[in-house]
């Protein structure tokens, strides 16, 4: 569907530029984390790290010439990411 989408989107014109393709279902990350290590036939070991750690790691790692993660990344698990209830959607563009 997503691709299909993205084809309609192309051809509206340019009064909806920003679309927020969502699914109906809401996620915390471990979720998100259990869900993908399943589909990869292995179980999740997660351990709870509090959000500084995560910064002071993310910090250190911008040095190294392939960081494994940003602190922009770490911003990100540390906000909710739900589309806004008032974006524009799919039925646009049928």
């Amino acid at each position: 569907m997503s691709g299909e989408a993205v084809v309609r989107v192309v051809r509206l014109p340019a009064a909806h530029r920003v679309y927020e393709l969502a699914g109906p279902s809401i996620y915390k990350y471990h979720e998100l984390l259990r869900i993908v290590a399943g589909g990869m036939g292995r179980q999740a070991l997660l351990i709870p790290f509090p959000f500084a750690l995560w910064r002071a790691i993310g910090y250190a790692a911008e040095f190294l010439p392939s960081p494994p993660l940003a602190l922009n990344q770490v911003d990100l698990m540390e906000r909710d990411n739900v589309a806004a209830s008032d974006a524009a959607d799919l039925r646009l563009c049928r």
